[in-house]
């Protein structure tokens, strides 16, 4: 019988083996170096479409052809931390913890990126462009910090549970309450722009927008977050994710084969 590992640590990560935090560690320096790749490139982006300083409303020729571009390289992004993460599990759900881990860590590192090289945003409540598909998404900088902030929370946890033999339990109810919580938060970042196309009442083509969506895009200027939505949002994913799934899966206790496999 092997002697209980004497690294630990801490108690929420009791039984964590030395393996995975090196996984862990490695997954950290994958995301700083696509952080920082993802904040030059908007480095590249904000000479050329902000050369005065990013600020709304939109360059409208960003809403040109080029806009196909920029989706590319928004889902090559999101491709490449999906495939380092699916390599670094053995199930579906733990797979997917990594990429809420490995999500959350590139993103706050993206913001610590664009500090360092543009001294930008003066203040986390600064608007900004999170991502361009199918319509712009925006909200202050604080917004995402804090969902990839719990994203890493909530990968970590359910890493946490598979490692140490426990079986998540989660019923219908608490998945739906993850599922409300998580649409809450989309809907606070697309929000802004999806009033824009509902006001004008015209088909939303984004590869062909209609000449006056796209000047009603070029003049937008977001105010208004609805952070009472993103609170929302976040309080139930919190409430469902830690006091009803976590807390369950840890009063069942370990598996056997959870027993087996503990440091």
């Amino acid at each position: 019988m092997r002697k209980p590992s004497a690294y630990r640590l801490s108690p929420f990560l009791d039984q964590v083996r030395l393996a995975d935090v090196k996984k862990a560690l490695t997954l950290v320096g994958f995301a700083l170096a696509m952080g920082y790749l993802e904040a030059a490139v908007v480095v590249y982006l904000r000479q050329i479409y902000f050369p005065q300083g990013f600020a709304f409303p939109l360059n409208s020729t960003m809403l040109e052809p080029t806009l196909l571009v920029e989706w590319g390289r928004e889902t090559a992004t999101l491709v490449m931390l999906a495939v380092i993460a699916w390599l670094s599990g053995r199930s579906l759900l733990e797979r997917s913890s990594w990429f809420l881990f490995v999500f959350g860590v590139w993103d706050i590192f993206y913001y610590l990126g664009l500090k360092a090289i543009l001294g930008w945003p003066p203040s986390l409540l600064t608007w900004d462009i999170l991502l361009l598909i199918p319509i712009p998404w925006v909200a202050p900088v604080l917004a995402p910090v804090l969902v990839a902030a719990l994203m890493i929370a909530l990968g970590l946890g359910f890493i946490n549970l598979g490692r140490t033999g426990r079986v998540v339990r989660g019923n219908p109810v608490d998945w739906l309450a993850m599922a409300i919580g998580a649409t809450a938060i989309l809907l606070s970042f697309l929000s802004s722009y999806g009033l824009v196309v509902a006001r004008r009442g015209l088909p939303y083509n984004p590869l062909g927008l209609h000449p006056e969506l796209r000047a009603d895009f070029a003049a937008h200027i977001p105010t208004n977050y609805p952070w009472w939505l993103l609170a929302f949002g976040l309080a139930v994913v919190v409430w469902a994710a830690f006091f009803r799934i976590y807390s369950r899966s840890l009063e069942s206790g370990p598996t056997s084969e959870g027993n087996r496999r503990s440091p």
